[in-house]
């Protein structure tokens, strides 16, 4: 049965229906919620299915062409600033490398950028070329802060929504009083005064169709981010608030805040160009994890998926004691498509190189390999992980494995790969042994010299 999601503005409230009836174990958000102005939590998740597989709207488009990212502030605002980071700088620095990213593994979105370079747009503006270009996605990023709290730290993405806590208040007004800074505000705004915790309030009431969606990604982002940075990076969960820029976006949008400029280890990470790539690695993974669901390539299954955080818990603010030794592990890209050892028996998968979105046809750099006109033995390889960013052997469970691993330069990305011979049962035992050893993802692979082929075993 369809989903269908409905929003009525009324005085005051704000009616969300969300009605899904299915038989199997996939459904939605399937209670009709009644949304005042003093609710704090955005959707529940059914007792009965925790681990809640979402269904979309067949209202929405069924595919992803068209992304717009947005750097936050920028020319004469120049948003929030920590000891020594701006954050209109740390913000388009990584608005630039999720692009690159995106541009780079799926050559068949197109990559629209609000600003590019040290220059003011108004927040109207920005969301006027999400709407133009009639994009699927709008992104917006920033950094963020918070006065008499060094202590705080962490991500955290906003989705459109009531925002009664004082903190997303806060945060939304903070980040609204742009607009002052734009003539003749009044009328560009319909009257909304970023000073007033009214305004922002009734701002929250345009929520609309695209907030599942929104959330959706939004969690996506957040799940991401502790896993990239070896621990160092944080994440505060996914929020609501009354940004402008969402309100006026006609596409799921989101706001990610990246971190801290006011915490010392979160401004240090921003400013460090690894961390920069780590964050901005976050989203293009969410990004590709939301493209994949929504286009219907792997199933949406999200643990968390459901819950929106209105304040922070009381364990949030509360700093690591080993925050400042934690060694720092790059983004990491799991393969695509995992080929899954089932009773020690390999399927006929159809996958090589040639099936990853990428935009260039750079070939292996990889100076082993064999004289033309003579023929390659096939052989089984681990791969361990591929990544853009080259990985520090001296991590532990890295440092066991460094005389083995192989590395291949394809697309723009290191394969770490680990040579296992031509004979399948010995690959098979290996294997087991890597993914016990710390690297559960790891999978087998079939070369050709160093061509990947299919995996052929009956």
């Amino acid at each position: 049965m369809t989903t269908i999601f409905r929003t009525i503005l009324t005085t005051g409230f704000l009616l969300l229906f969300s009605i899904s009836q299915r038989s199997t174990a996939f459904s939605t958000y399937d209670a009709i919620h009644i949304k005042g102005i003093n609710d704090t939590k955005a959707f529940t998740k059914s007792e009965e299915n925790p681990k809640r597989k979402l269904i979309f709207s067949h209202l929405l488009p069924p595919e992803v062409k068209t992304i717009v990212l947005d750097a936050g502030h920028g020319g004469k605002d120049r948003g929030c600033k920590g000891s020594i980071a701006k954050e209109k700088e740390i913000a388009l620095s990584i608005t630039k490398k999720v692009g690159e990213y995106i541009s780079a593994y799926h050559p068949d979105v197109k990559v629209i950028f609000t600003r590019t370079e040290d220059v003011f747009v108004t927040l109207n503006e920005r969301a006027r070329i999400a709407n133009r270009n009639k994009a699927d996605l709008f992104i917006s990023i920033h950094c963020n802060y918070i006065r008499k709290r060094p202590e705080v730290r962490g991500s955290e993405t906003y989705v459109m929504g009531l925002h009664t806590a004082d903190h997303n208040l806060n945060v939304a007004m903070r980040e609204n009083a742009s607009i002052a800074l734009e003539q003749n505000f009044e009328e560009g705004y319909d009257g909304y005064d970023p000073n007033s915790a009214e305004s922002h309030i009734m701002l929250s009431m345009y929520q609309n169709a695209f907030l599942e969606r929104s959330i959706l990604f939004a969690e996506l982002v957040e799940n991401q981010i502790p896993m990239n940075g070896e621990g160092k990076h944080k994440s505060r969960g996914v929020r609501q608030a009354g940004f402008l820029v969402l309100k006026a976006t006609a596409m799921p949008s989101v706001l990610v805040e990246s971190g801290y400029l006011s915490n010392d280890i979160d401004e240090k990470l921003l400013l460090s160009d690894n961390g920069q790539k780590n964050v901005a690695f976050s989203i293009f993974k969410a990004f590709t994890s939301y493209k994949n669901i929504i286009e219907g390539d792997q199933p949406g299954e999200l643990v968390q998926t459901g819950f929106v955080q209105t304040e922070p818990s009381a364990q949030e603010t509360k700093k690591s004691e080993n925050e400042n030794t934690a060694s720092e592990e790059p983004a990491l890209i799991e393969e695509e498509r995992d080929l899954k050892l089932e009773n020690s028996v390999i399927a006929d998968v159809a996958v090589n190189d040639d099936n990853l979105s990428v935009a260039t046809n750079e070939k292996p750099t990889d100076t082993a390999v064999s004289k033309p006109n003579i023929e390659k033995s096939k052989t089984y390889r681990i791969q361990l992980v591929a990544t853009p960013l080259e990985i520090d052997m001296n991590i532990p469970k890295w440092a066991q494995l460094k005389d083995d691993i192989k590395i291949l330069k394809v697309d723009g990305l290191l394969k770490y790969l680990i040579e296992t011979g031509s004979e399948m049962e010995a690959a098979q035992r290996k294997l087991e042994e890597i993914r016990s050893n710390g690297f559960p993802k790891a999978f087998l692979s079939s070369y050709r010299g160093d061509k990947r082929i299919k995996i052929l075993h009956y």
